[in-house]
């Protein structure tokens, strides 16, 4: 109860393929409550879920020595919506890429409980740590072009964050 969830099917082949989902138990939601995220030939991927803040970056690519690389990542603070208004889950990337043609990128989504949220793509534009904000769930795709040789393209990090909230009299 009150869980976030998130799932990763992998398919041999997604083309032709139906899903239908014949009961939720969810109630009182958006058409954003559902998401699919479709992830096309994506033969050498590694998925990831972490339900605790990280201690160290999470370096990327995970295979620094192979070919092309897809991973999705799934982000929460305990499986569980953050309920307190003065917290938040904050996501960490920092930008690495050394090609500005975004051959090799991380795509950034957030769930926050009833909207599904595209984030945006770093790829190499921004040359800084860019931050991120939700109260439920991310879900980051990391890509490797075949292209690309570096051992190092980007890392990132996530904590639940709470700012001080003062009232003014």
């Amino acid at each position: 109860a009150e869980e976030l969830c998130a799932f990763i099917i992998r398919l041999d082949r997604y083309t032709g393929c139906d899903f239908t989902l014949e009961e939720s138990g969810v109630f009182n939601f958006s058409s954003d409550t559902i998401t699919v995220f479709r992830i096309s030939e994506q033969e050498e991927a590694l998925p990831l879920n972490y339900v605790e803040q990280t201690t160290t970056p999470l370096r990327f690519p995970l295979n620094p020595n192979g070919g092309w690389e897809w991973d999705p990542v799934i982000i929460t603070s305990g499986a569980k919506l953050i309920t307190k208004p003065e917290s938040t889950l904050q996501l960490m990337v920092y930008d690495f890429f050394v090609n500005p043609d975004c051959n090799s990128w991380f795509n950034v989504q957030s769930f926050d409980g009833t909207t599904a949220k595209f984030e945006g793509r770093v790829c190499g534009l921004d040359e800084k740590a860019l931050t991120f904000n939700t109260n439920g769930l991310f879900i980051v795709l990391f890509y490797k072009s075949s292209i690309s040789t570096e051992d190092y393209l980007g890392s990132m990090e996530w904590f639940e964050t709470t700012t001080n909230i003062t009232s003014q009299n």
